[in-house]
């Protein structure tokens, strides 16, 4: 049984605004010494009540659609940068941003829409040449992602996330050698870069390179809260280098942020049951699964399997039939059943 790798899905952040309102900037200064006011200044309210007597000032729009897309409330940031476009129609920062929510959305039309308003107005804009070229990208038009990164990398040679980009598109072409070249661009441009360790880790893990836990590790140094690496390092360490008590090490360290990723219990359980022959620690592990997510079919086969490997026959015909019970054609698991049957 081969555990099934995670994979990553490439979310792109949202670039926040390059300027930040010279209103709210002289705010912060005036506050920096009253708590109270520091608090107000984070607020929405703080923003509405500036825009109420500046209503003409673009950068107050913009101050406000990146504090509600800091938190995730993306129709509200959209609807200030609209009240924004009302103001300045010809600001193609606005739409370029805008088009950046759009796609954070998933909303791909209106986003090509709002990149392509942006760069008629200003063709050099790098915010929308940057969302035009992951636009393509998951378009799978790669001629056009590279058209779109080459301009931002004509305007700065040291933008991180355009070879990230890159690195994607190479990858999806799979001229590996070039997408890996284009990642180790990335992060040295951006040491912190952390998509671009994980994919870098991913690469390397493909071709069972020994360097592929540096990369995880590069990554978790950045935030050691997202499983990702954590993850994608435990199973290199379980599969390609039998080092299991170190998988197990980094499937806890998931575990530590989010006691109910059940992956990580499966395959500690699949460690203990197949590698180190702790079968009491195996049906801990797979008894949490189920805890999770009961229509776990395989961690009841398992479990099912633990039970047999310490004689206790019953329960593993019980746990057996219930892997059979939620999914009729699991050909393991009938297997199973009639191997114990047979020593029954």
């Amino acid at each position: 049984m081969r555990v099934v790798y995670f994979l990553l899905f490439l979310t792109v952040g949202i670039s926040a605004c390059d300027n930040e309102s010279s209103t709210a900037k002289s705010a912060a200064k005036d506050n920096s010494t009253n708590e109270d006011n520091n608090e107000r200044f984070d607020s929405l309210d703080y923003f509405d009540e500036q825009i109420r007597k500046n209503p003409k000032d673009i950068d107050l729009y913009f101050a406000k659609a990146k504090h509600l897309a800091a938190r995730l409330n993306y129709n509200d940031a959209i609807s200030a940068l609209d009240k924004g476009v009302t103001i300045d129609s010809a600001n193609a920062e606005l739409y370029a941003f805008r088009s950046d929510l759009h796609y954070k959305m998933k909303q791909i039309e209106k986003s090509m829409s709002d990149v392509e308003t942006a760069l008629d107005l200003d063709e050099t804009n790098i915010r929308a040449n940057r969302r035009a070229a992951w636009i393509y990208y998951i378009l799978q038009d790669y001629e056009n992602t590279f058209k779109y990164v080459n301009k931002v990398l004509a305007e700065d040679e040291n933008d991180a996330e355009s070879y990230l980009i890159k690195g994607m598109a190479y990858k999806e072409q799979e001229k590996l050698n070039l997408s890996i070249s284009s990642f180790r661009t990335a992060v040295e441009q951006d040491n912190d870069y952390y998509d671009a360790w994980i994919q870098l880790g991913l690469l390397h893990g493909l071709a069972e390179h020994e360097h592929t836990p540096f990369y995880y590790d590069n990554a978790i140094r950045v935030d050691s809260t997202k499983y990702e690496a954590h993850y994608n390092k435990a199973y290199y360490l379980q599969e390609s280098l039998g080092e299991y008590r170190e998988a197990i090490k980094s499937y806890d360290a998931i575990l530590r942020h989010n006691p109910n990723f059940y992956n990580a219990y499966f395959n500690k359980g699949y460690i203990y049951l197949e590698y180190l022959d702790v079968y009491d620690s195996a049906q801990m592990m797979f008894t949490r699964v189920t805890e999770i997510n009961p229509s776990s079919y395989k961690s009841y086969l398992h479990r099912g399997i633990a039970f047999e490997r310490q004689g206790d026959l019953q329960r593993a015909i019980e746990d057996i039939n219930k892997a059979l019970k939620m999914k009729p054609d699991y050909d393991a698991a009938a297997l199973a059943k009639s191997r114990v049957a047979g020593q029954l």
